[in-house]
């Protein structure tokens, strides 16, 4: 850590000893659509944000540069493609309704996430509902 992925550099922080992720979109309009997009999905459904935890706005000035927007959001330590298998059903059933419910959301809002996948549906540990 850190890290840049294609659209966000990612970084690794602490709030008191807390570990969290700092994550900074390339594109800062993206980065307030995402912001967005979060406080929307929490009134949408509140327990979808339960289930990633809090989602707060940074705004970040580096080595001199302007202020930047980022967004922290609570460290996930694996992804649904790190599950040992067989995996548990409540996890199963729990990753599901919450991945349909926050697709639902963006698509009614015609956004299109664009890179689902295993890899991408991020779980704070194996064995997380």
């Amino acid at each position: 850590f850190p890290a840049t992925g294609g659209r966000a550099e990612l970084l690794r922080a602490f709030r008191g000893t807390q570990p969290l992720l700092v994550k900074i979109p390339l594109d800062q309009k993206e980065a307030e659509a995402e912001l967005h997009a979060f406080s929307q999905l929490g009134a949408y459904d509140p327990s979808a944000t339960c289930i990633l935890g809090p989602v707060d706005k940074l705004e970040l000035q580096r080595d001199g540069r302007e202020m930047e927007l980022a967004i922290e959001m609570p460290i996930c330590t694996c992804s649904v493609a790190t599950v040992p298998r067989p995996a548990d059903m409540n996890m199963v059933d729990t990753t599901a309704l919450t991945l349909v419910t926050a697709l639902s959301f963006l698509h009614s809002k015609n956004r299109v996430h664009g890179d689902v996948k295993l890899s991408n549906i991020l779980i704070r540990e194996a064995g997380d509902q």
